[in-house]
């Protein structure tokens, strides 16, 4: 399994929009390790799953095309989309996410891809790495 230079707890941070329609967004700020990795990603309905470093990056990419690389100093750190019977997503390798400030926050992006408005509940599975 993997291993940290501290920490080692697993963790499940979730986000739960409010009722969004198909194809449209909603942002957030989950309370998450200042240092984790991505171990398993789920949501309760199809969605497309975004995660960053600050709410500046988060408002950068909002209008990124899906299937669209970022490019520069993007700041994202997670993009992962469920679909219909696939709603859970382990990673490989776990993606890492490090905040550059130790922050515990973690900005989300969720964009509904269901076919009718829905709350998305979504799961990050984490393994703590901090130090």
């Amino acid at each position: 399994g993997a291993t940290g230079t501290g920490g080692g707890t697993r963790t499940s941070p979730t986000f739960v929009t409010a009722s969004i329609a198909s194809g449209s967004m909603s942002t957030g700020i989950i309370v998450t390790p200042s240092a984790y990795d991505v171990y398993k990603i789920e949501t309760n309905y199809p969605a497309r799953i975004r995660t960053y470093y600050n709410a500046t990056y988060q408002s950068n990419d909002l209008t990124r095309a899906e299937g669209v690389d970022p490019t520069g100093d993007h700041g994202m750190t997670l993009e992962a989309i469920t679909v219909s019977g696939t709603l859970v997503f382990p990673p490989c390798p776990p993606p890492p996410h490090i905040s550059p400030t130790q922050s515990t926050s973690t900005y989300i992006t969720i964009t509904n891809k269901d076919t009718v408005s829905r709350a998305i509940t979504t799961t990050l599975s984490v393994l703590n790495k901090e130090s």
